[in-house]
């Protein structure tokens, strides 16, 4: 079954108002391939992916049959940890992680992946403890709300490419110690780490950027970095110029980064 038919069979589908157990689930289609996945990555099968409205392929989440083949035997799911996002998905719609019975721990791109869009709240509240987009080339912006309150999240690889981090994307997100950027950050919006709690030593503590291109690339807001843990450390690793960790610390700070954090 090739792409243009399952999204035309996507369509008929979606104007007959159904959108439970759909038959063009992306098992066959393009480079994807449920034989070449790892023993850990949840079949393809139990992946609701449709053409949304802009036309775009969307993830909308588990199908309803997952639910029901869990509750029935979930021992023959022990195996799984792992939700990877077909190379030819474009986006995710909002709480699409929510419904894989605990199943969706990490959460990887195929390789080749046409993932360019993330939206408002599409992976939040959601079981996850690592996020791998280094195979996410075309994606350059972290929608607002994007990770919030994914309590468990303690690991975070973001796209290479990435220019913008919204409002909130990973706010609430206690178990993220540690970010790296990528030399293409320029923009992180408000309170995009915060963490609301009284409990002591959560929340972002290690900051490394890749290279660090100066405060007049930047485009931060002035609480950007509110509500993070109380002392850490700034790293640049490929320093353009000298003392990079030390200016890019001292930026940061007026950009809500508490006074008890050092560079490198």
């Amino acid at each position: 079954m090739n792409k243009k038919l399952i999204k035309t069979i996507a369509s008929i589908t979606c104007g007959l108002g159904i959108v439970s157990s759909i038959p063009f689930i992306i098992s066959n289609c393009g480079s994807s391939s449920e034989d070449s996945l790892p023993l850990n990555v949840l079949p393809y099968k139990y992946l609701l992916i449709q053409e949304n409205r802009e036309g775009k392929m969307c993830f909308y989440g588990a199908v309803l049959e997952l639910v029901q083949e869990y509750t029935d035997n979930p021992e023959a799911f022990s195996q799984y940890d792992t939700i990877q996002i077909p190379a030819y998905v474009e986006t995710a719609r909002i709480n699409s992680l929510a419904n894989f019975c605990g199943l969706a721990k990490k959460l990887t791109f195929e390789k080749k992946s046409k993932f360019i869009e993330t939206t408002y709240n599409c992976f939040s509240g959601s079981s996850l403890k690592s996020a791998d987009f280094s195979n996410c080339t075309r994606l350059t912006t972290l929608a607002g709300n994007c990770f919030w309150g994914a309590t468990s999240l303690s690991s975070v690889i973001l796209p290479p490419n990435l220019s913008s981090i919204e409002q909130n994307a990973f706010g609430q997100c206690a178990a993220l110690s540690s970010v790296t950027f990528p030399s293409s950050l320029t923009t992180i919006g408000s309170a995009a780490f915060y963490i609301n709690t009284s409990q002591q030593d959560v929340g972002l503590k290690n900051i490394t950027w890749d290279a660090w291109q100066g405060a007049d690339q930047m485009s931060l807001q002035s609480d950007s970095f509110q509500k993070v843990n109380t002392s850490g450390t700034v790293t640049v690793t490929n320093p353009i110029g000298d003392n990079d960790s030390a200016k890019l610390l001292e930026y940061l700070k007026t950009k809500g980064l508490p006074e008890g954090w050092d560079a490198a």
